[in-house]
């Protein structure tokens, strides 16, 4: 992945830098590239590899936005963003979709799931956060915690 280039104002902080993520990934390599990549965005970042760390992360973080793959082990992407649907404190929470599966029914799908975006793998990193961007507008718009 290229390092995202500096974005925000003069001072050269982040238009909406330290959003606190949720990284759901299973892969090791994907997760310690993104997790850089959202780092260097200066967005705080917690890991989940499978359902249950999902769950358990949020439960007990405080999370903006989940970044979710969708080939996760046991329950897939699309399952867990459904099941994250149905559940109070994730039924308005931004969720994309960042995913190798990148034909048009697989943004269907994920955007049926429950996603609000669907990024192909590699992604670009300026593409990321100017979506992780919009989400976090969309959100403060909507009253949803920052």
């Amino acid at each position: 992945m290229a390092r995202p280039e500096p974005r925000g104002d003069a001072a050269g902080v982040p238009e909406h830098a330290g959003r606190r993520l949720l990284l759901a990934e299973d892969d090791a390599d994907a997760m310690a590239a993104t997790t850089e990549v959202l780092r260097l965005m200066n967005h705080r970042v917690v890991q989940a590899k499978n359902r249950e760390e999902v769950l358990r992360m949020v439960a007990t973080e405080p999370i903006d936005i989940i970044v979710m793959d969708i080939g996760m082990p046991g329950q897939d992407g699309y399952e867990i963003a459904k099941e994250l649907r149905r559940l109070p404190a994730t039924r308005s929470m931004p969720m994309i979709a960042l995913t190798g599966f990148g034909q048009e029914a697989d943004r269907s799908r994920a955007l049926a799931a429950g996603f609000n975006e669907h990024l192909v793998k590699p992604v670009d990193p300026d593409r990321l956060a100017r979506v992780i961007d919009t989400l976090s507008l969309r959100g403060e718009l909507a009253g949803v915690r920052s």
